[in-house]
């Protein structure tokens, strides 16, 4: 029935995406414009065709929410409502896809650890804006994350979602959500007393609607459930630490993960970290892995996805023709093909890169080389300029000492000659008188 209604508006080529508060979620394409949209359908008559108005109430109360949480690239905006019908659509962000359908396509139904750590981030900067409105989404799962255009996880579903008096900071109403990324302390006490009994045996005290410190937790578990995938148990042992498992330990940033899962994921509300504290630190990883200035870690764009693809680490985004990218896949047999077609691509940049080095490093080489050389030959030159001014003064100085002697030489000479003159004229003058 939604297809039909949506075949009129123009929307063709439907994808179930996942099934909202209110209604199901399908991804459809707009024909005119060759985009898709994630289109939420919500009935607001029964079966008879009677205007249900508690609906029509419902749909009211998530359209203001859309719009009171409208502005971040990370949260869903509203294009546009449209009264069908039988139906009232929410057309909703562009997307190819929800991070749920990511998962599921992944081998272990995780992701590696860059992939997580990139949309942690982007699901982090939602919540915060988000909860900076004075708004929670009490259903946080990945069903409700869409993947953009840009291949940036979108907080999508408000069907459930509430403002935040700010009296109390909790809900006026209880968590709503999925119970498996539910924050303990929400439970209800009489379906899980295992919860409330440790609350009073450690003496804390909580409230069962939802705050930000719940909705904290939430993403604290779906952190979680990226890396190390589904558990089945873990709805029913959130009291205790979480296990990590063999490949956790192989992680470039175990510490600073496990800190943030650990810390979003205190079993006492006061105790754990707050939103922005850990946005903070995924960006700080993000900048450092990716090398990145601050405008890029503000907002993970097809610039910095660009950047991104220069590093080893596989991230799940596969680029199309159009310089889009498509984390999710339309058809997974040309996807992979594209996908390996990249690999190929990147070894041999990467064998260019290898044989671009050995050639710098060998230059290097040769570069050392005749610097070694340079500083001999200017070794020799100063030894042998040395060795000539040594000469040069040696010479002077036996020139000298020759000049020296010659003149004492010729002084003692001229002084022998002197007294053998006198010796003569007083010979003479002897015979002279005789």
């Amino acid at each position: 029935m939604m297809k039909d209604e949506l075949i009129q508006y123009g929307y063709s080529e439907f994808r179930y995406a996942s099934q909202g508060a209110q209604g199901y979620v399908v991804l459809a394409k707009e024909t005119h414009t060759n985009k898709r949209f994630a289109i939420k359908g919500i009935p607001f008559s029964d079966v008879n065709g009677n205007v249900d108005q508690a609906k029509q109430d419902q749909v009211k109360q998530e359209k203001d929410m859309l719009l009171q949480c409208n502005g971040s690239p990370y949260v869903s905006n509203l294009i546009k409502a449209i009264d069908g019908t039988k139906f009232t659509f929410l057309v909703l962000t562009e997307c190819v896809g929800t991070l749920k359908e990511l998962i599921d396509s992944l081998p272990g139904n995780k992701l590696n650890e860059i992939s997580a750590i990139k949309y942690c981030k982007d699901i982090a900067e939602g919540l915060h804006y988000i909860l900076s409105k004075k708004c929670i989404v009490n259903d946080l799962k990945f069903d409700n994350i869409l993947i953009d255009y840009n291949g940036n996880a979108v907080i999508s579903e408000f069907g459930f979602a509430q403002t935040l008096p700010k009296a109390s900071g909790y809900s006026i109403q209880e968590y709503m959500g999925k119970f498996y990324f539910q924050a303990p302390e929400c439970y209800d006490p009489k379906a899980f007393k295992d919860y409330d009994v440790e609350y009073k045996k450690r003496n804390i005290q909580t409230h069962t609607n939802p705050s930000q410190r719940s909705e904290a937790c939430s993403l604290g578990y779906i952190f979680y459930v990226m890396i190390q995938g589904f558990k089945q148990d873990l709805a029913f042992k959130k009291q205790f630490e979480l296990p990590y498992y063999q490949n956790f330990e192989t992680f470039k940033y175990k510490k600073q993960l496990r800190y943030i899962i650990d810390g979003f994921t205190q079993f006492a509300p006061r105790e754990r970290l707050p939103v922005e504290e850990v946005l903070i630190l995924l960006k700080g990883i993000i900048s450092f892995e990716f090398d990145l200035d601050q405008k890029f870690v503000e907002l993970i764009s097809q610039e910095t996805q660009e950047q991104a693809n220069q590093l080893n680490q596989e991230i799940e985004f596969i680029q199309n023709f159009n310089n889009k990218y498509y984390p999710i896949f339309k058809n997974e047999d040309s996807a992979l093909q594209e996908f390996q077609s990249s690999q190929d691509e990147i070894e041999k940049l990467r064998g260019y890169s290898k044989n671009l080095e050995y050639q710098i490093n060998s230059l290097k080489a040769l570069q050392v080389q005749a610097e070694s050389k340079i500083q001999g030959q200017d070794k020799i030159i100063k030894e042998q300029e040395t060795k000539i001014t040594k000469l040069t003064q040696e010479i002077c100085i036996n020139i000298l000492n020759y000049l020296i002697q010659s003149t004492q030489y010729l002084q003692k000479k001229k002084s022998l000659t002197s007294r053998k003159k006198q010796k003569i004229i007083k010979a003479t003058q002897i015979n002279s008188d005789l």
